[in-house]
This record gives C-alpha cells, sequence and structure tokens, in this order.
C-alpha cells in the first residue's frame, strides 16, 4: 500500500492485496437467486393458461376416396395447466404430431356446396387429442374451429408406356423397328380429375450411345405426385442391326394416258437404291416396289419432263433414294 507521502506501506497480516469483497453482499445476492428460485418454482405449481401451436397429421382417408385442397398443419391449442407443464411443452424442440383418424370422424355435410365439401368441429376432436398427447394440462379450445375437407374418387385405369430414349448407333448400324416394353402398359391410380387427363405414361429420359447390337434393359417410369403407377420399372428392348444397301434396276409405268396418244419415256426405268437391315435384304428384291407416272396430273404445256412416284416400298426400308427423279418423254398420236 502507498502512503500520502508517496512511500509503500507493509499490508496488513490477514488481508489479501487489491478489492476487498463485501462477504456481506455476496450472501445476500445468494439468497436472493435462492428466493428467486423458489418463487420460481412456486409459480410453476400453479395453473396457467398459454396458446400453442401443435403440429398435426392426417391419416386413413375414406376407402376410394382421395383428399383434394389442403388442411392446416398446426392447430391453436389454447391449454391450461400446471406451469411446469405448459413450460415442458413449449420448450419443446420438436413434437410428434397429434393424428386425425379421418376413418373415424363423424363427418357433416356442407349441403351449401356444390361438390358436396364435408367438415368436423375440432372441438370434438379434444378429447383423442388429449389421449394422444397424454399430458397433465387439459384442452380448453382448438382454432380454428372447423376443419373442412373435399374428397375425389380414386379410379384405375390401363395406359401404354411410352419410352423416352435416345439410341444412336455407330456407323452401319441402326434402330430396327419399334422399341418394346414388357409390360407394353400399366395400371394408374388416383383423382378421377387427374386420372381422365392421362392417355400414357413416359419412362425416365435416357441417352445410348455406340449402340452395334440389340440390347434390353430395365428403365425407370417417370413418376408422378398426381397418381401411382402399378410398375416402377419396365423392361425395354432395343433391337438394332447392321444394314447394308440394296440397289435394283425398276420399270416406269405410265398411267391414266388418253386413249389417243402414246408416250415414249426416255429412259424406262429407274435405279432405286435402299438402306435395310441385312435380315431383309433378300427379301428386298421380292417385294412389289413400283415406279409409276400419273400423266392426268402432268401440264405438257408447262413441263417438258414427267415426274416419277416410287410406291409400295417396304417398311422396312431405312431409306430410299432413285435416279432419276424426271422423265424425259414424247407424245405420238396413234393412227386410226
Amino acid at each position: 500500500m502507498i502512503d500520502e507521502g508517496g512511500k509503500k506501506r507493509p499490508t496488513e497480516p490477514g488481508k489479501l492485496p487489491g478489492k476487498i469483497i463485501d462477504r456481506d453482499f455476496l450472501v445476500f445476492v445468494f439468497f436472493l437467486l435462492l428466493s428467486f428460485c423458489f418463487w420460481y418454482l412456486n409459480g410453476l405449481s400453479k395453473e396457467l393458461s398459454v396458446r400453442i401451436k401443435y403440429p398435426v397429421r392426417y391419416i386413413n382417408p375414406p376407402k376410394n376416396r382421395v383428399l383434394q385442397g389442403s388442411l392446416p398443419p398446426k392447430l391453436d391449442f389454447n391449454i391450461k395447466g400446471p406451469g411446469y407443464s405448459l413450460i415442458k411443452l413449449r420448450l419443446s424442440g420438436s413434437r410428434a404430431p397429434v393424428l386425425v383418424d379421418m376413418s373415424k370422424l363423424n363427418f357433416l355435410i356442407n349441403t351449401e356446396s356444390r361438390t358436396y365439401n364435408y367438415y368436423v368441429l375440432t372441438s370434438t376432436l379434444r378429447d383423442d387429442f388429449h389421449q394422444q398427447l397424454r399430458a397433465d394440462f387439459e384442452i380448453l379450445r382448438i382454432q380454428p374451429d372447423t376443419l373442412s375437407f373435399r374428397f375425389d374418387l380414386i379410379e384405375s385405369k390401363k395406359v401404354p408406356v411410352i419410352v423416352d430414349v435416345e439410341v444412336l448407333t455407330d456407323a452401319e448400324f441402326f434402330v430396327k423397328g419399334k422399341i418394346e416394353t414388357l409390360p407394353d402398359s400399366v395400371i394408374i391410380t388416383g383423382p378421377r380429375p387427374v386420372i381422365d387427363t392421362v392417355k400414357v405414361v413416359y419412362t425416365k429420359r435416357r441417352s445410348f450411345s455406340g449402340i452395334r447390337q440389340s440390347f434390353s434393359k430395365n428403365i425407370q417410369i417417370a413418376g408422378s405426385k398426381d397418381f401411382s403407377v402399378s410398375e416402377k420399372k419396365v423392361r425395354m428392348t432395343v433391337p438394332v442391326e447392321q444394314y447394308t444397301e440394296a440397289r435394283m434396276e425398276i420399270p416406269v409405268k405410265i398411267i391414266n394416258v388418253p386413249d389417243s396418244v402414246e408416250i415414249r419415256l426416255f429412259p424406262n426405268v429407274i435405279s432405286v437404291h435402299l438402306l435395310v437391315a441385312v435380315s431383309d435384304y433378300k427379301g428386298v428384291y421380292e417385294s412389289n416396289i413400283t415406279a409409276l407416272i400419273d400423266y392426268a396430273s402432268v401440264d405438257p404445256a408447262k413441263s417438258d419432263k414427267l415426274p416419277v412416284m416410287v410406291t409400295n416400298i417396304p417398311a422396312y426400308a431405312n431409306t430410299v433414294r432413285y435416279t432419276p427423279q424426271e422423265l424425259d418423254y414424247i407424245v405420238e398420236r396413234k393412227q386410226k
């Protein structure tokens, strides 16, 4: 310690240097906190009234019905009970929702609605909620006081499956024919207004490249939140074959020529080129491919050539080209 003259005085025995803490003050603070705790605990033992929002989940809609629209995910509970119980409920971070079992509700019909909406008074749910919560407090009131329900009929129907795939083959290969699925159709189930609008279901989008042979693969059906599908996947089969070029000479026939004239064509044959699968190569030469000119559709005053049409091309032919596409001609009158 320092005296008035600026000299350091020795510390008295039994005393600590620095600030001297008042022990009476510490005792006062201790008993003050203790009193507050007793007061708080005494307050919690008394009955209190509070309002809380409590989560709710709706289960078991009527058979062959689906709930439409939205219902409140939380209800306002006015509750009364011991303070400690209410405080515990308020401080609960996550609450398991109370359940509204629609199969046990006594629905009332809203006769003023064209869609025949149903409603339930929430006051009729208090006893059930109290049993679910197993709490020592009383539910005085629930808001909103009415829950409105609208149900649509659930229907099912069969619709075809359409594959949404892109198949890129290597050179000299192509997809031959239709991509098939097993099963080729599925059952969809949902609200009638939704089901009535669905004509097909699609698979999820997939792409395949560098393909040189036929292959099968399980592929998922694109889901929907509006209806359920009987199958989650279908088996897709993609037919792939190597192709080759078939070339043939086809004589040209001319139709609808007046009896008084004769038409000479130059040349009178065309060369037809087709890309077909190797397995169809032989069959294309046995097909009935025809080259025609319809003279009735030609105006000789406007054209000095006749256009050729190729018909009866086999469905399995992938690419068709022919030359020439127009022919020179001479018109000769027949002598009587």
